[in-house]
């Protein structure tokens, strides 16, 4: 579509074969960059890079060549990682901190603020960004998406993103397309939706059922139930407003099954007939989709 693409990120993209898998095997990203250096690193200081070269990218762009970037920080990433600034929400436990033994709320609260610092830094790198938009003139005609990869929880038996409950399903999802109304979005979005809501603001055509989701700027965009896959693969937990289904998964070469658990309804109150909530339907939907 004519836009030169650029990758800066702060994770280590080698891991599980990710450089390859982000980047394909017809070189997607025009320019790629890594801060990435050893594990032993604080992960603020890597985004701290990741952020500059950004900015330098922004800096030498030219202003009549439309460019799409993809910046990755990984502060908020377990331990949570902070300049000495940016660390308000204090005391705040340590990098050491066992979180398998937290039971104490006010320990978790001190991890809590841990977290928030962590935030804060995301958000000043973020800052950064937006800063050098401003000073190249293009701010107000760029699009901004802001997306996490899962919540975080903060209460016992569910700190951090390893069980699937409500804190975990709500990630972080800001989108800024100007010149278009703002809202807030009262139905279930997937990231799915990320992608194709792009494409239709940016008048991109896409053929042949590369992209799965739906357009939130579709007059027509609704969704019932969305499905959410613990890391593992193993659970996975569909949600609507009127009940919440968990399921174990098992996975064969082209069969994916779905057991279900227990279920919720809206209060959380358990519904004993899970057959009651209508979930095969709203699942076949979504894989239909």
């Amino acid at each position: 579509a004519g836009y030169r693409t650029y990758m800066a990120c702060s994770a280590n993209m080698e891991w599980k074969g990710f450089h390859k898998r982000v980047n394909g095997a017809d070189s997607l990203i025009d320019n790629y960059y890594c801060a990435y250096l050893n594990r032993t690193e604080d992960r603020n200081l890597i985004d701290n890079r990741t952020t500059a070269r950004a900015v330098e990218w922004i800096k030498e762009s030219r202003r009549s060549e439309p460019f799409a970037m993809i910046l990755q920080l990984d502060s908020t990433h377990w331990t949570y990682y902070a300049d000495p600034e940016h660390r308000i929400s204090m005391p705040c436990a340590g990098k050491e901190v066992n979180i398998a033994a937290l039971r104490n709320p006010a320990d978790i609260e001190l991890l809590a603020n841990r977290y928030r610092n962590s935030v804060r830094q995301v958000n000043a790198c973020i800052s950064r960004i937006t800063g050098a938009l401003k000073d190249k003139g293009i701010f107000e005609d760029t699009a901004l998406v802001i997306v996490s990869d899962h919540g975080e929880g903060f209460a016992p038996g569910m700190i951090g993103h390893s069980v699937l409950h409500d804190d975990i399903k709500k990630p972080a999802f800001i989108m800024r397309l100007p010149g278009k109304v703002k809202y807030a979005s009262q139905e279930y979005i997937a990231d799915t939706a990320i992608f194709p809501t792009l494409f239709d603001y940016l008048g991109i055509k896409v053929t042949g059922g590369l992209l799965r989701g739906r357009s939130l700027l579709d007059p027509g965009y609704k969704k019932k139930s969305v499905l959410s896959f613990h890391g593992s693969l193993l659970m996975a937990d569909l949600t609507s407003v009127e009940y919440r289904v968990l399921f174990r998964i098992n996975m064969a070469d082209d069969l994916i099954s779905f057991t279900p658990v227990y279920a919720t309804d809206s209060s959380g109150r358990i519904i004993t007939d899970t057959e009651s909530t209508g979930w095969q339907n709203d699942l076949r939907e979504i894989f239909t989709r």
